[in-house]
């Protein structure tokens, strides 16, 4: 497998785009809006609920069922959110629980519930809501899941992978290019300082990585690797 790639390319040169999923469904409006801003352009991001249906008790009819099954990508809340997505099958490779290990962020429901689980008696424990955007560490939680699934493995006999040529061997690797975020820092005053030391970069753009999209610049380390320089956003 490749990641993003592969790469023996003059440093202005710029990369194709990556392939990522064509159509992202989501369970609620919070999951499409970080899809939405943090997907390559050209992905559709649909949320078929209705606008006058909470989220969290609709039951989709089995037509739209089989949208969410046929999707690139599936995000579902998770943390009892959706109750429908436990009893319908959707394909586990292309659905993210974008709640997973985030439960130290579950906000409190304020209500405590009594369990009681075989021999050992009855215990009481805090709920949590499922309606767990509320929590701003939980948002930042879920956005992340939903970007390091839209990071790519780009399959070497795939039209994407033949560009940058074969699999890797012990003198071959597989990387196209490792990016570096900088401090925020002009345009001008980062092309000044690798000018002084000279080396050469190409253009200036928008490009997308895993944190959505942002200006960097390709560059050349002495080893003729591909540098990628996105200083961060001021």
């Amino acid at each position: 497998m490749l990641v993003a790639g592969c790469s023996k390319r003059d440093a202005s040169e710029e990369p194709r785009p990556p392939t990522g999923p064509t159509t992202i469904y989501a369970v609620n409006y919070p999951l499409a809006y970080f899809a939405e801003r943090l997907a390559p352009e050209g992905t559709e991001v649909r949320l078929p609920v209705p606008a006058d249906v909470d989220p969290a008790f609709w039951r989709p009819e089995p037509e739209v069922i089989a949208e969410y099954q046929g999707a690139g990508l599936i995000l579902l809340n998770g943390a009892g959110y959706a109750r429908w997505t436990r009893i319908a099958t959707l394909p586990r490779s292309r659905t993210v629980v974008t709640a997973k290990g985030c439960r130290d962020a579950f906000p409190a429901s304020g209500q405590t519930l009594t369990q009681q689980h075989g021999p050992d008696g009855e215990h009481a424990h805090e709920a949590t809501a499922f309606t767990t955007w509320l929590d701003m560490r939980l948002a930042l939680c879920q956005a992340a899941h939903i970007r390091d699934a839209l990071i790519d493995l780009v399959a070497v006999d795939s039209e994407l992978g033949r560009v940058g040529g074969g699999p890797p061997t012990a003198t071959e690797n597989s990387m196209d290019h490792f990016c570096l975020e900088l401090e925020a820092v002009s345009e001008d005053e980062l092309r000044a300082w690798l000018a002084a030391h000279g080396i050469d970069c190409g253009a200036f753009e928008s490009r997308y990585g895993a944190a959505g999209f942002g200006p960097s610049v390709y560059i050349r380390d002495p080893d003729g690797n591909t540098l990628e320089l996105r200083p961060a956003k001021p």
